[in-house]
């Protein structure tokens, strides 16, 4: 347990030196300071789900700065009522995947595949028929490809943590 922060604090402090330029691990900040033992696997997973939640926490910011300029019942400049029913809604949904993704994984990572799968979909429909902000669409295909790329590794851990969970009761 001192070894691995120790370890950590050599790292850090290594950090602007010549053999360890560009070297950081993140984990490494969050590697048992809580004096638990957590398996690489979980670690990775949970790390992975709160890069999931921050970026949901930014879309919904995003989202309620429309909401607080415009309403609720905004029209989107005209856009079709599905469509501002789907755009309203993701301010509530968003930050609910994102507390779901920290308090209850399994159902976190199904409602995030489903959401960000959705957006980009929906907003790839609507770019076609309207303009749109390039910068907020590639940010979320980058997400969606992020979260493609990576969601294996969080679904194993968080399964792998609930079933230890389990067990221990």
């Amino acid at each position: 347990m001192e070894y691995a922060r120790l370890n950590c604090l050599i790292l850090l402090r290594k950090k602007n030196s010549p053999e360890r330029r560009g070297y950081f691990s993140i984990p490494c900040l969050l590697q048992n300071w809580s004096g638990m033992r957590i398996p690489n696997l979980e670690r990775r997973s949970f790390l992975l789900r709160l890069i999931y939640a921050l970026c949901l926490c930014g879309a919904t910011w995003t989202h309620l700065q429309v909401a607080l300029v415009h309403g609720l019942s905004w029209d989107y400049g005209g856009a079709a009522p599905l469509t501002r029913i789907y755009w309203t809604s993701l301010l509530f949904i968003d930050p609910l995947t994102a507390l779901l993704l920290l308090l209850s994984p399994g159902a976190g990572l199904i409602l995030c595949v489903a959401v960000i799968v959705t957006d980009v979909v929906h907003n790839s429909w609507f770019a076609l028929h309207h303009p749109i902000r390039t910068d907020l669409y590639l940010s979320q295909i980058v997400f969606l490809l992020f979260v493609a790329f990576t969601v294996r590794t969080a679904w194993r851990g968080a399964v792998s943590r609930s079933a230890a969970l389990r067990a221990a009761d």
